[in-house]
């Protein structure tokens, strides 16, 4: 069966300088359990320098909120994970998020990541089917898959998964635009709670 037709629902490009999150991480390490999901925290914590790895994280979470037009009060920071899938990038979506993409309807997420010369960047690409029944049929729970079909390659929005083929460098960061979010590296509070900027 031939594949639908697809279209693009949005780009999201992130850049972000790697000093700066391991600054906010120094100065407020519980920043670290607020935007970072327990298999993230797993694995940069595994590393003797980590802050390339945290960077290009948190950029990768806010390339995936650009590219669907949302923030943080639509998608929690934890509820978007960089994780490595079959040795590449791969975004896994939970809760919120999830429920969000799926609502754009969303069918996957390309993610590419970069890191150098002290900066961390990322491009998002939200895919969904094209014409205008799509959003109402790939929102159904039915059309959704499940992580083992993911893992296997059928290419659906998943439970957990979306994947990307590439790795590409950057050269700026996205001004914004109609519907992007451009937020900052937000600060922990002694209530756990953040504001905007480092």
């Amino acid at each position: 069966m031939p594949a639908a037709a697809e279209r693009i629902i949005g780009v999201g490009l992130d850049l972000v300088e790697v000093a700066r999150i391991e600054s906010a991480i120094t100065r407020r390490p519980r920043i670290v359990d607020r935007l970072f999901s327990d298999e993230e925290k797993a694995f940069c914590s595994s590393l003797a320098d980590p802050w390339e790895n945290w960077a290009a994280r948190f950029a990768a979470k806010e390339a995936v909120m650009k590219s669907l037009g949302a923030g943080p009060a639509r998608m929690p920071w934890k509820s978007i994970s960089l994780v490595r899938q079959g040795g590449r990038p791969s975004i896994r979506l939970e809760g919120a998020a999830l429920e969000y993409a799926r609502s754009l309807g969303c069918l996957r997420i390309e993610i590419s990541i970069a890191h150098e010369g002290g900066m961390a960047g990322a491009v998002a690409v939200a895919v969904g089917a094209a014409g205008p029944e799509a959003r109402s049929e790939t929102c159904s729970a039915g059309d959704v898959g499940s992580e083992a079909d993911s893992a296997a390659g059928s290419g659906g929005i998943s439970e957990a998964h979306f994947g990307s083929d590439s790795a590409a460098g950057l050269g700026a960061d996205s001004a914004g635009g109609a519907g992007a979010y451009t937020g900052a590296v937000p600060e922990a509070t002694d209530e756990g709670h953040g504001s905007e900027g480092p």
